[in-house]
């Protein structure tokens, strides 16, 4: 019967795979919204200033609540349901807070290369 009751708190596959790659899942999304505001912005024949705009936002959008995440590490993992009681919950602890590291590097660095270049120059 403890069996039984230690399985109830432990969090769904879905949501420990959510948790643990939300660093690269927020990464995507900037990706999918920079790249593609960008192409939007300059098929469309709009200022170079929207693009950058555009960029800016999405990457603070992006940055800030995964970097708090980063910080807040056991506060994110409980919104996910990984208690402190979940087993292994440092190791998932560990991973996600690597990935979401490795995200934050992958964000700010579309954000500088996005910045640096000339937006829509004729031939991209």
């Amino acid at each position: 019967m403890a069996e039984l009751h230690h399985a109830e708190r432990e969090p769904s596959v879905v949501v420990m795979l959510a948790y643990l790659m939300l660093g690269p899942l927020v990464w995507g999304l900037h990706l999918l919204v920079v790249y593609g505001a960008h192409t939007l912005v300059c098929a469309l024949g709009g200022a170079p200033s929207v693009s950058t705009t555009i960029l800016l936002a999405a990457t603070a959008v992006a940055f800030v609540p995964l970097a708090l995440a980063v910080l807040l590490q056991r506060r994110t993992g409980r919104l996910f349901g990984i208690g402190d009681e979940t087993d292994d919950r440092r190791v998932y602890d560990a991973i996600s807070r690597i990935l979401c590291l490795l995200s934050l590097f992958g964000i700010a660095w579309s954000g500088i290369a996005m910045v640096a270049l000339s937006s829509c120059a004729q031939g991209r």
